[in-house]
């Protein structure tokens, strides 16, 4: 349930009360991961694994270029996909940072 304070603000009790019962007010830290690893992960996750499965499968078929296809569409997702992964770390980082006015 969403709170609510007045427009003047929390009285110094009820921000005390607040900082006792849920803590500071600060973002997680995530385990950093090294680049190579976060990447890695984007390759082998779930359902790259099955398009991996899916190409070996069209190769083994004699379906090369069906195959080049899936692997082509998994790397390129990975790509993306660490990309704004990276990117969603490095906002997160600057929203930890204190504000100065």
């Amino acid at each position: 349930m969403l709170e609510q304070s007045s427009t003047a603000g929390l009285t110094s009790v009820e921000a005390a009360r607040r900082l006792e019962r849920d803590g500071r007010n600060v973002l997680p830290r995530s385990g950093q991961r090294s680049a190579l690893l976060q990447f890695v992960g984007e390759l082998v996750h779930f359902f790259a694994a099955m398009l991996w499965i899916a190409a070996g499968l069209a190769w083994l078929a004699g379906l090369s270029s069906l195959a080049v296809a899936i692997a082509a569409v998994v790397v390129l997702n990975a790509v993306f996909s660490f990309v704004q992964e990276r990117r969603a770390d490095r906002a997160a980082e600057r929203l930890r940072e204190p504000i100065t006015v």
